[in-house]
Protein backbone atom coordinates (compact mmCIF):
# COMPACT_ATOMS: atom_id res chain seq x y z
CA UNK A 1 0.00 0.00 0.00
CA UNK A 2 1.20 3.20 -0.71
CA UNK A 3 1.28 5.98 1.85
CA UNK A 4 -0.89 9.36 1.13
CA UNK A 5 0.71 11.65 0.01
CA UNK A 6 0.83 15.76 1.20
CA UNK A 7 0.04 18.77 -0.46
CA UNK A 8 2.24 21.23 -1.14
CA UNK A 9 0.21 23.21 1.17
CA UNK A 10 0.28 21.01 3.83
CA UNK A 11 4.27 21.00 3.51
CA UNK A 12 4.30 24.45 3.72
CA UNK A 13 2.35 24.82 6.73
CA UNK A 14 4.73 21.82 8.10
CA UNK A 15 7.79 23.97 7.26
CA UNK A 16 6.67 27.04 8.27
CA UNK A 17 6.15 25.53 12.06
CA UNK A 18 9.69 24.22 11.78
CA UNK A 19 11.42 27.28 11.13
CA UNK A 20 9.35 29.84 12.98
CA UNK A 21 11.74 29.47 15.98
CA UNK A 22 14.45 30.61 13.89
CA UNK A 23 12.38 33.95 13.88
CA UNK A 24 12.38 34.33 17.06
CA UNK A 25 15.46 36.41 17.26
CA UNK A 26 19.03 36.47 15.69
CA UNK A 27 20.28 32.82 14.78
CA UNK A 28 24.00 32.67 15.93
CA UNK A 29 27.15 30.57 15.44
CA UNK A 30 27.21 27.70 17.93
CA UNK A 31 30.79 27.77 18.90
CA UNK A 32 32.35 25.86 21.95
CA UNK A 33 28.82 24.60 22.83
CA UNK A 34 27.48 28.07 22.95
CA UNK A 35 25.23 30.58 20.81
CA UNK A 36 27.86 33.12 20.04
CA UNK A 37 26.79 36.66 17.86
CA UNK A 38 29.86 37.62 14.91
CA UNK A 39 32.77 39.27 16.41
CA UNK A 40 31.78 42.38 14.20
CA UNK A 41 28.23 42.27 15.16
CA UNK A 42 27.48 41.80 11.43
CA UNK A 43 23.85 39.90 10.38
CA UNK A 44 22.03 39.18 7.22
CA UNK A 45 18.24 38.23 6.45
CA UNK A 46 17.35 35.36 5.35
CA UNK A 47 14.43 34.79 2.76
CA UNK A 48 12.74 31.82 1.52
CA UNK A 49 13.17 30.76 -1.84
CA UNK A 50 9.80 29.74 -2.05
CA UNK A 51 7.90 33.06 -1.46
CA UNK A 52 10.41 35.72 -0.27
CA UNK A 53 9.16 36.19 3.14
CA UNK A 54 12.04 36.53 5.74
CA UNK A 55 12.77 33.65 7.84
CA UNK A 56 15.38 35.12 10.06
CA UNK A 57 18.38 37.32 10.56
CA UNK A 58 21.40 35.30 11.10
CA UNK A 59 24.90 35.84 12.19
CA UNK A 60 27.35 36.93 9.45
CA UNK A 61 30.81 34.71 10.14
CA UNK A 62 34.05 36.28 9.16
CA UNK A 63 37.88 34.75 9.52
CA UNK A 64 38.72 33.71 13.11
Amino acid sequence: MVAPTRSFDDNVASAAAQLERFGAGQLMHFIDGRPTPSASGDTFENHSPVDGRLLGVVSSGGTA
